[in-house]
Protein backbone atom coordinates (compact mmCIF):
# COMPACT_ATOMS: atom_id res chain seq x y z
CA UNK A 1 0.00 0.00 0.00
CA UNK A 2 1.26 3.45 -0.82
CA UNK A 3 2.64 5.09 2.31
CA UNK A 4 0.62 8.28 2.02
CA UNK A 5 -2.57 6.37 1.17
CA UNK A 6 -2.04 3.95 4.04
CA UNK A 7 -1.51 6.71 6.56
CA UNK A 8 -4.50 8.67 5.24
CA UNK A 9 -6.70 5.59 5.64
CA UNK A 10 -5.31 5.04 9.13
CA UNK A 11 -6.11 8.59 10.20
CA UNK A 12 -9.63 8.31 8.76
CA UNK A 13 -10.38 5.01 10.45
CA UNK A 14 -8.83 6.22 13.70
CA UNK A 15 -11.11 9.26 13.68
CA UNK A 16 -14.11 6.99 13.05
CA UNK A 17 -13.40 4.70 16.01
CA UNK A 18 -12.19 7.47 18.36
CA UNK A 19 -15.64 8.05 19.97
CA UNK A 20 -15.90 4.34 20.82
CA UNK A 21 -12.38 4.32 22.26
CA UNK A 22 -13.15 7.41 24.32
CA UNK A 23 -16.35 5.81 25.64
CA UNK A 24 -14.46 2.65 26.59
CA UNK A 25 -11.88 4.73 28.47
CA UNK A 26 -14.70 6.59 30.21
CA UNK A 27 -16.39 3.35 31.26
CA UNK A 28 -13.13 1.85 32.46
CA UNK A 29 -12.21 5.07 34.30
CA UNK A 30 -8.77 4.83 32.80
CA UNK A 31 -7.08 3.77 29.59
CA UNK A 32 -9.14 1.97 26.99
CA UNK A 33 -6.17 -0.38 26.67
CA UNK A 34 -3.36 -1.13 29.13
CA UNK A 35 -5.64 -0.12 32.03
CA UNK A 36 -3.20 -1.18 34.77
CA UNK A 37 0.54 -1.37 34.98
CA UNK A 38 3.78 -0.96 36.88
CA UNK A 39 6.30 1.79 36.15
CA UNK A 40 10.08 1.72 36.61
CA UNK A 41 12.87 4.20 36.18
CA UNK A 42 15.49 3.08 33.69
CA UNK A 43 18.66 4.10 31.92
CA UNK A 44 19.24 3.72 28.19
CA UNK A 45 22.78 2.90 27.04
CA UNK A 46 23.68 3.03 23.30
CA UNK A 47 25.21 -0.17 21.95
CA UNK A 48 26.73 1.36 18.82
CA UNK A 49 28.17 4.74 17.90
CA UNK A 50 25.53 5.34 15.23
CA UNK A 51 23.43 8.53 15.32
CA UNK A 52 20.26 6.51 15.90
CA UNK A 53 21.77 4.70 18.91
CA UNK A 54 23.27 7.85 20.43
CA UNK A 55 19.92 9.60 20.12
CA UNK A 56 18.38 7.13 22.56
CA UNK A 57 20.87 7.64 25.40
CA UNK A 58 19.62 8.95 28.72
CA UNK A 59 16.97 8.24 31.33
CA UNK A 60 13.64 6.53 30.76
CA UNK A 61 10.38 5.46 32.28
CA UNK A 62 9.17 1.94 31.48
CA UNK A 63 5.55 0.90 31.98
CA UNK A 64 4.69 -2.81 31.83
CA UNK A 65 1.06 -3.83 31.65
CA UNK A 66 -1.59 -6.17 30.38
CA UNK A 67 -3.15 -4.79 27.20
CA UNK A 68 -6.77 -5.79 27.58
CA UNK A 69 -7.70 -6.62 31.16
CA UNK A 70 -7.20 -5.44 34.70
CA UNK A 71 -5.48 -7.92 36.97
CA UNK A 72 -2.72 -10.34 35.99
CA UNK A 73 -4.43 -13.20 34.18
CA UNK A 74 -4.21 -14.29 30.53
CA UNK A 75 -3.56 -11.27 28.35
CA UNK A 76 -1.47 -9.64 25.65
CA UNK A 77 1.41 -7.93 27.47
CA UNK A 78 2.72 -4.47 26.71
CA UNK A 79 5.65 -2.20 27.45
CA UNK A 80 5.70 1.55 26.98
CA UNK A 81 8.95 3.50 27.11
CA UNK A 82 9.46 7.22 27.54
CA UNK A 83 13.05 8.25 26.83
CA UNK A 84 14.09 11.64 28.20
CA UNK A 85 17.19 13.70 28.92
CA UNK A 86 16.33 14.84 32.44
CA UNK A 87 14.81 13.24 35.50
CA UNK A 88 12.02 10.74 34.83
CA UNK A 89 8.66 12.50 34.94
CA UNK A 90 5.17 11.94 33.52
CA UNK A 91 5.28 15.52 32.20
CA UNK A 92 6.11 15.57 28.49
CA UNK A 93 9.27 17.40 27.37
CA UNK A 94 9.94 18.49 23.75
CA UNK A 95 12.75 15.99 23.20
CA UNK A 96 11.00 12.98 24.79
CA UNK A 97 10.66 9.85 22.67
CA UNK A 98 7.92 7.32 23.34
CA UNK A 99 7.89 3.73 22.10
CA UNK A 100 4.92 1.40 22.54
CA UNK A 101 5.35 -2.37 22.34
CA UNK A 102 3.15 -5.44 22.72
CA UNK A 103 3.60 -9.19 22.60
CA UNK A 104 1.11 -9.54 19.70
CA UNK A 105 2.48 -9.47 16.16
CA UNK A 106 -0.65 -7.87 14.69
CA UNK A 107 -3.95 -6.27 15.69
CA UNK A 108 -5.91 -9.25 14.36
CA UNK A 109 -3.80 -11.75 16.28
CA UNK A 110 -3.72 -9.68 19.46
CA UNK A 111 -6.63 -11.31 21.34
CA UNK A 112 -5.28 -14.75 20.38
CA UNK A 113 -1.64 -14.05 21.17
CA UNK A 114 -0.06 -16.96 22.95
CA UNK A 115 2.71 -16.78 25.46
CA UNK A 116 3.39 -16.69 29.13
CA UNK A 117 1.29 -13.94 30.62
CA UNK A 118 2.88 -14.71 33.99
CA UNK A 119 6.32 -13.25 33.17
CA UNK A 120 7.18 -9.92 31.52
CA UNK A 121 10.71 -11.15 30.76
CA UNK A 122 9.57 -14.17 28.74
CA UNK A 123 8.59 -12.24 25.59
CA UNK A 124 9.80 -10.25 22.63
CA UNK A 125 7.79 -7.02 22.33
CA UNK A 126 7.01 -5.57 18.89
CA UNK A 127 6.00 -2.04 17.97
CA UNK A 128 2.80 -2.84 15.98
CA UNK A 129 3.62 -0.02 13.61
CA UNK A 130 6.68 1.34 11.88
CA UNK A 131 8.96 4.34 12.29
CA UNK A 132 11.15 6.59 10.18
CA UNK A 133 14.61 7.67 11.27
CA UNK A 134 16.89 10.07 9.41
CA UNK A 135 19.84 7.66 9.40
CA UNK A 136 18.09 4.27 9.26
CA UNK A 137 15.12 5.13 7.05
CA UNK A 138 11.96 3.06 7.41
CA UNK A 139 12.18 0.52 10.21
CA UNK A 140 10.34 -1.49 12.81
CA UNK A 141 11.41 -1.49 16.45
CA UNK A 142 11.37 -4.39 18.89
CA UNK A 143 12.22 -4.81 22.58
CA UNK A 144 14.06 -8.02 23.51
CA UNK A 145 14.69 -9.20 27.09
CA UNK A 146 18.37 -9.89 27.68
CA UNK A 147 17.58 -12.81 29.93
CA UNK A 148 14.67 -14.62 31.57
CA UNK A 149 13.28 -13.73 34.94
CA UNK A 150 15.31 -15.67 37.55
CA UNK A 151 12.00 -16.72 39.11
CA UNK A 152 10.16 -17.20 35.83
CA UNK A 153 9.02 -20.70 36.73
CA UNK A 154 7.04 -19.45 39.73
CA UNK A 155 3.47 -19.46 38.42
CA UNK A 156 2.06 -18.45 41.81
CA UNK A 157 3.77 -15.05 41.95
CA UNK A 158 2.16 -12.14 40.03
CA UNK A 159 4.16 -11.04 36.99
CA UNK A 160 4.58 -7.53 38.41
CA UNK A 161 6.14 -8.99 41.57
CA UNK A 162 8.50 -11.13 39.49
CA UNK A 163 9.63 -8.07 37.56
CA UNK A 164 10.13 -6.05 40.74
CA UNK A 165 12.29 -8.87 42.12
CA UNK A 166 14.35 -8.94 38.93
CA UNK A 167 14.85 -5.18 39.11
CA UNK A 168 15.89 -5.37 42.76
CA UNK A 169 18.45 -8.05 41.85
CA UNK A 170 19.79 -6.16 38.84
CA UNK A 171 18.46 -8.75 36.39
CA UNK A 172 16.00 -6.71 34.32
CA UNK A 173 17.38 -5.39 31.05
CA UNK A 174 16.12 -5.26 27.47
CA UNK A 175 17.55 -4.37 24.06
CA UNK A 176 15.96 -1.94 21.65
CA UNK A 177 16.32 -3.59 18.24
CA UNK A 178 15.97 -1.77 14.91
CA UNK A 179 14.70 -3.79 11.97
CA UNK A 180 15.35 -1.59 8.93
CA UNK A 181 13.36 -2.15 5.76
CA UNK A 182 16.75 -2.51 4.07
CA UNK A 183 19.58 -4.15 5.93
CA UNK A 184 20.12 -6.46 8.86
CA UNK A 185 18.62 -5.99 12.34
CA UNK A 186 20.82 -4.02 14.72
CA UNK A 187 20.81 -3.66 18.50
CA UNK A 188 20.61 0.06 19.18
CA UNK A 189 20.50 0.38 22.96
CA UNK A 190 20.17 -1.42 26.26
CA UNK A 191 17.34 -0.47 28.63
CA UNK A 192 18.20 -1.28 32.25
CA UNK A 193 15.34 -1.09 34.76
CA UNK A 194 16.63 0.57 37.93
CA UNK A 195 13.83 0.97 40.49
CA UNK A 196 10.06 1.27 40.86
CA UNK A 197 9.01 4.80 39.88
CA UNK A 198 6.88 6.84 42.30
CA UNK A 199 4.48 7.57 39.45
CA UNK A 200 0.85 6.56 39.04
CA UNK A 201 0.70 4.55 35.78
CA UNK A 202 -2.50 6.42 34.92
CA UNK A 203 -0.55 9.70 34.86
CA UNK A 204 1.78 8.51 32.10
CA UNK A 205 0.37 9.52 28.70
CA UNK A 206 2.42 7.65 26.09
CA UNK A 207 2.08 8.06 22.33
CA UNK A 208 4.27 7.15 19.33
CA UNK A 209 3.65 10.71 18.17
CA UNK A 210 5.95 11.93 20.95
CA UNK A 211 9.00 11.67 18.69
CA UNK A 212 11.55 14.08 20.11
CA UNK A 213 14.53 11.81 19.32
CA UNK A 214 13.73 11.55 15.61
CA UNK A 215 11.90 8.20 15.49
CA UNK A 216 8.70 9.37 13.79
CA UNK A 217 5.73 7.00 13.46
CA UNK A 218 4.85 5.81 9.96
CA UNK A 219 2.24 3.65 8.29
CA UNK A 220 -1.39 2.66 8.64
CA UNK A 221 -1.28 1.25 12.18
CA UNK A 222 0.50 4.24 13.64
CA UNK A 223 -1.88 6.67 11.92
CA UNK A 224 -4.80 4.63 13.27
CA UNK A 225 -3.62 5.42 16.79
CA UNK A 226 -3.58 9.21 16.46
CA UNK A 227 -7.24 10.17 17.00
CA UNK A 228 -8.07 7.14 19.15
CA UNK A 229 -5.22 7.86 21.57
CA UNK A 230 -6.29 11.47 21.87
CA UNK A 231 -9.87 10.38 22.59
CA UNK A 232 -8.75 7.95 25.27
CA UNK A 233 -6.48 10.52 26.90
CA UNK A 234 -9.20 13.19 26.84
CA UNK A 235 -11.65 10.81 28.53
CA UNK A 236 -9.07 9.95 31.17
CA UNK A 237 -8.36 13.64 31.81
CA UNK A 238 -12.07 14.37 32.25
CA UNK A 239 -12.43 11.50 34.69
CA UNK A 240 -9.42 12.61 36.74
CA UNK A 241 -10.76 16.19 36.85
CA UNK A 242 -14.18 15.04 38.05
CA UNK A 243 -12.63 12.71 40.62
CA UNK A 244 -10.75 15.60 42.18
Amino acid sequence: MDRDLGESLGHALGAAIAPAVGLLARLRRGRAFHPDGVVFTATVEPLTDSPAARALEGAALARFSGALFRGEGFDVLGCGLRLRRGEPSPALAPDDQDFLFATARSLLRGPLAKGRADDYQAHVYVSLGGYRDASLGALDVELHPEGPSPAGGDYHTPRSALLRASVANGNASFRIMALPARGAPVALARVVLRAPAPIDPRALYLSPFHAGRGFAPRGFLQALRFASYRASQAARARYETERR
